[in-house]
């Protein structure tokens, strides 16, 4: 039978994963999802497709663009494309939703050979729940006690959550993804299992401005049919026919905070954590700030005006990039 037909009320009251898929279309997607008390799915922003969320049990809040609206039961809520937008179950009982991904046609672009693998991620839009998001970010590190200091301190307070995170990051065993300085992981942490494919659209010496294509997984394994068609066979072009394998992982313990200035957002990860290759760790204790809105100038004005006396040293150098100087210990 074409298309799909049953008791979406039932379905969603009776769904206890975080995450559940009954219909993928061209341009569609139905998703049912379950929050525990506290739990939130997590803050994102949807460039290619509008979505549309009701409410079948519990209660929270919705926050679009930074305004919070409580919902219950029965609410129903549209977020347009290109809105910066979380959902958060408040209540003491689970929360119960359907949710509708209304994505746009998709760009099938060409297989291109590795110099090429840039354009067709960034150019390629979002099919099924693989999104595109481009990132500003500057990369603060420290060591563990002035990083525990400064997140103490008053001037830094804003809306926080907290995360527990596991990334593993995969490669060739010859690295023919990052020679071409593209990184591909898969996450675990918050209620998710994410896969993500990075590149770097800019880079500058303490700064970098990057693309970002993430899809969920309902299991914590590589599973790169899962992206969309054009990021797929790219990545296959790259690998040339070699496995991907696991060259690394991260352990790390994140405080996001998210604050208002001077017109700008900006969201700082506080990471406390450790990196694993090829036998050999290693200490991460940075701090992430990254421009959400607003202009570059901001941000780096912000980092000017950090309280003085911490020992902060400006990095370009990605988790990744240092997981892989592991590997490449004698």
């Amino acid at each position: 039978m074409k298309g799909y037909i049953d008791d979406i009320e039932a379905l969603t009251e009776g769904n206890h994963d975080f995450r559940r898929v009954l219909y993928t279309g061209n341009h569609i997607q139905l998703v049912l999802m379950t929050l525990a008390p506290g739990e939130e799915i997590g803050e994102e922003v949807h460039d290619g497709h509008d979505q549309f969320f009701r409410l079948e049990k519990g209660k929270g809040v919705i926050i679009i663009d930074g305004t919070t609206s409580k919902i219950k039961a029965g609410t129903g809520i549209i977020v347009p494309a290109g809105a910066r937008h979380n959902l958060k179950n408040t209540g003491k009982k689970f929360l119960r939703l359907c949710d509708l991904w209304a994505a746009r046609t998709s760009r099938r672009g060409n297989t291109r050979p590795s110099p090429m693998l840039r354009r067709n991620i960034s150019m390629a839009r979002p099919r099924s729940n693989a999104r595109t998001v481009k990132e500003t970010e500057i990369k603060l590190v420290t060591d563990s006690d002035s990083l525990a200091e400064l997140k103490r301190n008053p001037n830094l307070r804003g809306r926080e959550t907290s995360q527990s995170l596991v990334t593993t990051y995969f490669d060739t065993r010859d690295r023919r993804l990052a020679k071409a300085g593209v990184r591909l992981r898969l996450r675990t942490g918050h209620g998710r299992i994410e896969q993500t494919i990075k590149t770097h659209a800019r880079d500058g010496p303490s700064f970098a401005v990057q693309l970002e294509k993430t899809c969920l997984l309902d299991r914590p394994k590589l599973d790169i049919k899962a992206f969309p068609k054009s990021n797929r066979e790219s990545l296959e072009t790259l690998a040339g026919g070699a496995d991907l394998k696991k060259i690394a992982s991260t352990k790390v313990e994140r405080l996001r905070r998210t604050l208002e200035c001077n017109g700008a957002r900006i969201e700082l990860a506080f990471d406390f954590g450790t990196i694993e290759a090829a036998g050999y760790s290693r200490n991460i204790s940075e701090l992430e700030l990254e421009l959400k809105r607003g202009n570059l100038a901001t941000l780096l004005q912000f980092i000017r005006d950090l309280p003085p006396g911490f020992k902060l040293a400006w990095s370009s150098s990605s988790k990744c990039a240092r997981a892989f100087d592991l590997c490449r210990r004698p």
